[in-house]
């Protein structure tokens, strides 16, 4: 896809892969809105700006936890950023990824 190759660059793979994740929710969920986005040349800026933001929000919380659990044995410290690592996976996908984007259409 042309738009793939104007992407920016991100600040890890993850970040990345955020951005992509959220492109193929937008492709099923809303293709109106993903067609405005590629229309108005906004789409890169878009995927860039979701993507920074997961990653923000998931590198931010698990560096914050870690530091709370720094004093913890070994196998348990693991534990709890494993843990911690798939619960923060869930909220950055549903706040951030898989948020609902307002359907042009639509009107409450």
């Amino acid at each position: 896809m042309a738009a793939a190759s104007q992407m920016p660059e991100y600040s890890s793979s993850q970040a990345r892969e955020w951005a992509e994740e959220h492109h193929r929710f937008l492709k099923e969920s809303n293709p109106a809105f993903l067609a405005n986005l590629v229309q108005s040349n906004s789409l890169s800026s878009h995927l860039h700006s979701v993507g920074e933001q997961a990653e923000e929000m998931h590198a931010g919380a698990m560096a914050m936890h870690n530091r709370k659990v720094q004093n913890l044995p070994h196998h348990q410290r693991v534990k709890e950023l494993e843990i911690l690592h798939q619960s923060m996976n869930e909220v950055v996908r549903h706040n951030l990824i898989y948020s609902p984007i307002p359907d042009e259409n639509h009107q409450d």
